[in-house]
């Protein structure tokens, strides 16, 4: 009886350790099947909602950097870019502001003023290079800083913004609105305050609105020098 029991017991070891391989690897291709199928849809997931949120946070940092209206650079981010700058390069800043727009207020409505903003703000940006952010500084001031140009070169790109929006009048529905901007430009040494910066460039803009429309004033060896846009 016991030898039976014995005999039996090897039979069934020997078709177990037969059999043993083929079932292992069968429960190895079954179980990665299930986690394929469970985990990929998941990972499919998970990347949709990460991208989505990448997607969110772009658009949700737009808004914050950038004002909605012209799409220049806030006031608030144009400060905070300039001041976490490891070193102020020298260049120009050039501060501007659109002449007479309470008369285009008054005669042709705030959609009509909207939309000489956008035009004013989208002349600077495409006369400047793209690393030169148009920052939109009051309501209808914008302000640039040039980085690495010459005082010269600075005033050649302020005239060219002044001309470009002079000669081109701002179509708002049934109407052409003829405008034109003054400017102040300041150049900037090394390391210069960014506040004495705004504080400069605003004085010289306050020189050229004096002047009447379409004027641009700056500072030439510590003289201020004034040119209409035709200069």
């Amino acid at each position: 009886m016991s030898a039976t029991i014995l005999a039996l017991a090897l039979a069934m070891s020997a078709i177990y350790v037969i059999q043993t391989p083929a079932v292992f690897w069968n429960n190895v291709a079954f179980t990665f099947a299930m986690v394929l199928l469970i985990t990929l849809p998941t990972a499919l997931v998970v990347s949709k909602a990460s991208f989505d949120v990448f997607v969110l946070n772009k658009k949700i940092r737009k808004m914050v950097r950038y004002d909605q209206l012209t799409g220049a650079l806030r006031k608030e981010e144009f400060f905070k870019d300039l001041r976490e700058a490891s070193a102020m390069d020298e260049g120009v800043a050039l501060m501007l502001d659109v002449d007479d727009l309470g008369a285009v207020v008054d005669k042709y409505g705030y959609d009509a003023t909207d939309d000489v903003l956008k035009v004013v703000a989208e002349t600077m940006k495409n006369e400047v290079r793209d690393e030169d952010e148009v920052c939109r500084f009051g309501f209808e001031k914008f302000i640039v800083v040039l980085t690495s140009v010459t005082l010269e070169d600075a005033l050649t790109v302020a005239r060219r913004v002044q001309m470009a929006i002079a000669q081109s009048p701002v179509e708002s529905g049934a109407h052409y609105i003829p405008i034109s901007v003054s400017i102040g430009a300041v150049s900037i040494e090394q390391n210069s305050d960014v506040d004495n910066i705004v504080e400069m460039a605003s004085k010289e803009l306050n020189q050229a609105k004096a002047a009447g429309p379409n004027h641009l004033s700056y500072m030439a060896n510590g003289t201020a020098a004034l040119a209409s846009a035709q200069a």
